[in-house]
């Protein structure tokens, strides 16, 4: 075992490096890239370094990206962590144990970070528009990871329904005249039953009707204690994992109105296009076209850029 040098001196990069995977718990080298805007033979030579030093933990060709190529998966290890945390201020977090990586929804987490990465690459080009977000894990709006009970949700008066905590929440604002859009994200694998006999977490007409639930009530407006902003109703962004996917939930959406709020597309077109172009379909309602959550006088396209 080789001995870890306890006089490391770390760059303020690697700082950075040790806060973004803090932040994510679970990145690929291309998406480290993406995320710091460095190429990705620079972070594969820093996070070389972090590893001698037991900072980070490398998983070989445990998932695949969009070319097909194998991709490393970076996990953080409680040194890291520990590092991360004297640095910055820092939640406690589960770290991720090489034992548990087998049985962990990578994939689903892995989209999940494509999303924000793509939300992070339109905002570079908003100027006026600012982007506040949280996940299980993370707030940009306090630094550091908070419970997952930040936003998970339990809509009051229903004992019936279990709770829930979306894949991302995130907030847009408008820096000159200061109103506010909520969304929530919700990340579909193809896994989860699409509509079964019985009422089940899982079951993605339980998750709409939820969803209309939490719209209807205004019970959403609790998040406006977490952002600070006065907020009036929110979007549902449905990404699935296949087009076909895509077509099969729009057809239930579509059927179970009110869902003009639920606007849906899958992840090509959101490695394609970008999130902020016209690739959604509002409602389910395909036969309507393609729409932009900015609307047709913002939409524009914003691929993913991984640098090389």
């Amino acid at each position: 075992m080789k001995k870890k040098n306890s006089n490391l001196k770390l760059l303020k990069k690697d700082y950075n490096l040790l806060r973004c995977i803090t932040a994510f718990r679970i990145l690929t080298v291309s998406q480290i890239a993406a995320l710091n805007q460095r190429s990705r033979q620079v972070i594969r030579r820093r996070l070389r370094e972090l590893r001698k030093n037991g900072l980070v933990s490398i998983q070989h060709q445990i998932c695949t990206d969009k070319t097909g190529r194998p991709e490393n998966i970076v996990l953080l290890t409680p040194r890291g962590y520990n590092l991360a945390k004297k640095n910055d201020r820092i939640g406690k977090i589960n770290i991720l144990e090489n034992k548990a990586i087998d049985s962990y929804c990578i994939n689903h987490d892995l989209l999940v970070n494509w999303v924000i990465i793509a939300l992070l690459q339109m905002k570079r080009q908003l100027l006026n528009v600012q982007l506040y977000f949280l996940t299980p894990y993370y707030s940009s709006i306090e630094k550091g990871s908070p419970n997952s009970s930040l936003i998970k949700i339990q809509l009051f008066g229903n004992n019936d329904t279990p709770d829930f905590i979306p894949d991302c929440v995130f907030v847009l604002s408008d820096s000159e005249s200061h109103k506010a859009l909520l969304f929530f994200i919700e990340v579909d694998m193809g896994t989860e039953t699409r509509i079964s006999r019985k009422r089940e977490t899982k079951d993605v007409r339980q998750k709409i009707i939820n969803y209309q639930e939490l719209f209807k009530s205004s019970q959403y407006k609790l998040f406006e204690k977490h952002f600070n902003f006065s907020l009036n109703g929110f979007r549902l962004l449905f990404i699935t994992n296949t087009n076909s996917r895509l077509k099969s939930i729009c057809q239930l959406v579509s059927v179970m109105p009110p869902s003009d709020f639920i606007w849906l597309t899958d992840q090509d077109a959101i490695f394609s296009s970008g999130i902020s172009d016209q690739i959604w379909f509002k409602g389910g309602k395909r036969e309507k076209g393609l729409e932009s959550i900015l609307g047709e006088r913002m939409a524009f396209e914003c691929k993913i850029l991984i640098p090389k």
